[in-house]
């Protein structure tokens, strides 16, 4: 850190690097401008990044004063500017957010924990965030989930982020965003907010889309006032969004909390699909679904309480691929259907349940 003499007042002055960028949250390829803000007159510059994929644009180089940067792959970067006043120096570094287009089918379990790669949690106060966290899942078995603590999170109002990556919907025909959520408020006073908004400018910006729900319209069971969580399938509620109103090759979608001191809201087994092999119009959940044993060794079993209908199901991998498909029709109420996964490959694997417009998804593990 260099200091310059006042001549007014004949006090030290520090020289204090910083920085600002046009934007935190980029794509790949996408040029980036940093601006020096630094104090004091620096006289040189040194800018650096690591990781160290990146491509400085429009001639400007490590030296520039503003430099403009593209990022050549995802991930969290490192950026560093030193500044030099004299012959001493100064030093600022702040992160960059670089993410990439991922294609559909796209699946997200956590259980690679929070945030997964690609993905963001954006945590204003630095207090209580989106977390991993093992609960019983959606489909009665012990799994990861990503969570937020509200039992233990006093800030009404404050706002958390869970970005996704960006998806690539061009071209693709009704996708659909899927995922899995619990939640309890604790009373008619403390409770939580879920909504979901979407940017096409690379994160820059973000609108509203059509999910929003909180109190009672978001809980999955009734007031709970003991730090509340998850305990069987029942406590979980598959939830659908049409995308087809949002489609672009940069489509960024991010779950947003409004806490309330309430209970903790879970979330788990997002997915983005294009629903056309099992798809048949709006769809409300298919109730009372019994999948057992699970984990198994392929071959389970499937009942459906008070059904008598046609069923089609398809099994989807954890890269959102279909596996497996069959049909079957006139099952009576309560009876046994046995499902034989046995040839596929030990793993987590998603199940897709369609009759006439309800339908539901149940995590299958094969060990």
């Amino acid at each position: 850190m260099s200091f310059l003499m006042n001549a007014d007042n004949l006090k030290l002055v520090a020289s204090v690097a910083e920085f600002s960028a046009n934007k935190t949250t980029t794509c790949v390829a996408e040029i980036v401008t940093f601006t020096d803000a630094s104090s004091n007159t620096p006289i040189s510059w040194s800018w650096s990044f690591s990781p160290t994929t990146i491509t400085f644009e429009n001639g400007t180089d490590a030296n520039s004063e503003n430099p403009q940067v593209s990022f050549n792959a995802i991930g969290v970067y490192a950026v560093t500017l030193v500044v030099t006043n004299a012959d001493e120096s100064d030093s600022i570094s702040k992160s960059q957010h670089v993410v990439d287009a991922s294609s559909v089918p796209f699946v997200e379990g956590f259980e690679s924990g929070v945030p997964p790669v690609g993905w963001a949690v954006v945590n204003p106060d630095n207090s209580e965030g989106w977390e991993t966290t093992t609960t019983t899942g959606s489909d009665g078995n012990s799994t990861k989930v990503v969570r937020m603590d509200n039992y233990q999170y006093n800030s009404p109002g404050q706002l958390d982020d869970l970005v996704m990556p960006s998806i690539d919907l061009s071209g693709i025909t009704n996708p659909v965003l899927y995922f899995d959520v619990a939640y309890a408020p604790y009373n008619a006073s403390n409770f939580e907010r879920l909504h979901i908004e979407y940017s096409t400018d690379c994160g820059e910006t973000f609108s509203s889309t059509t999910y929003s729900k909180e109190h009672l319209d978001l809980a999955t069971t009734g007031y709970q006032t003991n730090g509340w969580g998850p305990s069987a399938a029942s406590d979980w509620r598959a939830e659908s969004m049409d995308l087809s109103g949002y489609s672009s090759t940069q489509t960024i979608f991010k779950f947003i909390q409004t806490a309330g001191y309430g209970n903790g809201l879970f979330i788990d087994n997002i997915r983005v699909e294009q629903d056309v092999t099992l798809s048949n119009g709006n769809q409300e959940e298919l109730p009372n679904v019994v999948v057992y044993p699970n984990p198994s060794n392929g071959k389970t079993q499937i009942k459906i309480a008070d059904f008598s209908s046609n069923l089609r199901m398809a099994t989807f991998d954890v890269q959102g691929r279909i596996v497996h498909e069959a049909n079957e029709s006139n099952i009576g109420a309560n009876e046994a259907l046995t499902l034989d996964l046995s040839h596929l490959s030990k793993g987590n694997y998603f199940l897709k349940l369609v009759s006439d417009n309800k339908t539901i998804v149940k995590k299958l593990v094969i060990d």
